[in-house]
């Protein structure tokens, strides 16, 4: 008998371009990409969705697709990290500065000494398990390769994400305060034991006397770090983290804004979890776990497409199998798919392959199919209307230095 074969897996095997096995986002050919080029024409946004931020293929996916937008004269990027770590990341692409402070890579210089802003609940051992090197390593050869990549023109790049370790917002507002504003700086000095509520409230209340728009966005996302931390360190169950990951997704948003002032609009490359960069929430299945918005607020990627009414293009990285470098010590870092899900699906890939989503027949991607991503979870998702296209890996492997 002849074995049965799967229209999904044909569509890829036919519509979808295969890369290298071992691609190396810094030098790959991006001709392939070109697919997208017709769906690129009047886009405001690009969403570069990873489901699993510790692999590390993460850093050639997003590596790849920068490159083939920087190719086509989009200057502008943000990533799902802090405020001022996007603003050192953005110092150094520009030949300015390193990336010896970055929190994301464990700098502790700007935290308080005279209070603990680690989490105290069950993120706490997350934290202490954080996989800081392997990160850093990972991080940097991204930068480095954009720098690259550049070839000496001028790059924007931003963070929207909540501080997890707050204080560097403190130390971007220093650099920019012109030398008149004794008095803000003044109002903007720490006070001894406050509490972090307090010393956001406090931080709140500076914004309207900021001295320039700069200033005042660097504050604003400080305060608001503080009051996410105030709302969620503490937290003991996963369930109790929800209100604070909604306010982390409102802040995001406010972020954006933020960035589509400050560069007048310009197009932007948005790279983050894919769940972050939902086109339309509508067409995800109930949430698993607490994701973006705590299942209380719409996700970033669908405010920025149904609230702001922007066009964005949305390429998501989907891995078959493999294992990731995760800091959670009570979630599994090895995958394990059930069969239906399109991870499974699509394991009879021998290599990397960018399949087209729009253009597909009917049938293959306008019902719900289980996503798998990070810890195992399967999210059911309708994909037409979701993404453009995905990138999908039959194997992912951990972080490495």
């Amino acid at each position: 008998m002849a074995k049965a074969t799967d229209a999904l897996l044909d569509w890829a095997l036919a519509a979808g371009v295969a890369l290298p096995t071992d691609f190396d986002g810094a030098t790959a050919d991006i001709a392939p990409l070109g697919l997208l080029d017709s769906a690129l024409d009047g886009a405001d946004l690009v969403f570069l969705g990873e489901l699993d931020h510790f692999v590390h293929e993460k850093s050639d996916f997003r590596l790849l697709f920068s490159r083939y937008l920087l190719a086509r004269g989009w200057r502008s990027l943000a990533e799902e990290m802090s405020w001022p770590d996007g603003l050192r990341v953005e110092r150094f692409l520009s030949g300015d500065g390193d990336l010896d402070h970055l929190s994301l890579f464990g700098w502790a210089g700007d935290l308080r000494d005279d209070r603990d802003d680690r989490p105290t609940g069950i993120f706490r051992a997350s934290f202490d398990l954080y996989p800081t090197e392997l990160m850093a390593a990972e991080q940097t050869r991204f930068y480095a390769g954009l720098k690259a990549a550049a070839a000496g023109k001028a790059l924007r790049y931003h963070g929207f994400d909540i501080e997890g370790l707050p204080g560097g917002g403190y130390a971007e507002i220093e650099r920019i305060l012109p030398p008149g504003a004794a008095a803000f700086r003044a109002a903007l000095a720490r006070v001894d034991g406050e509490t972090a509520l307090a010393e956001s409230k406090r931080l709140e209340a500076l914004v309207p006397h900021a001295p320039s728009d700069e200033v005042a966005v660097a504050l604003k996302a400080t305060a608001e770090s503080l009051a996410y931390i105030d709302m969620t360190y503490a937290a003991e169950t996963y369930q109790a983290t929800a209100p604070g990951m909604a306010f982390r997704e409102g802040c995001m948003k406010r972020r954006l804004d933020d960035i589509a002032r400050l560069t007048d609009g310009a197009p932007l490359v948005l790279m983050a979890h894919g769940f972050h960069l939902a086109k339309d929430d509508r067409l995800l299945g109930r949430q698993v776990g607490v994701g973006p918005g705590g299942g209380l607020e719409c996700s970033l990627g669908h405010h920025l497409v149904h609230e702001r009414g922007l066009k964005a293009v949305s390429i998501w990285l989907v891995h078959g199998a493999g294992a990731d470098s995760q800091p959670f010590p009570d979630l599994p870092r090895r995958f394990s798919y059930p069969p239906g899900t399109l991870n499974r699906r699509l394991s009879g890939l021998g290599a990397p392959t960018l399949i087209p989503v729009v253009g597909a027949p009917p049938g293959l991607f306008d019902r719900p199919l289980g996503i798998g991503h990070m810890y195992n979870a399967v999210q059911p998702t309708v994909l037409a209307g979701q993404v453009d296209a995905i990138l999908y890996l039959p194997r992912v492997t951990p972080m490495r230095r």
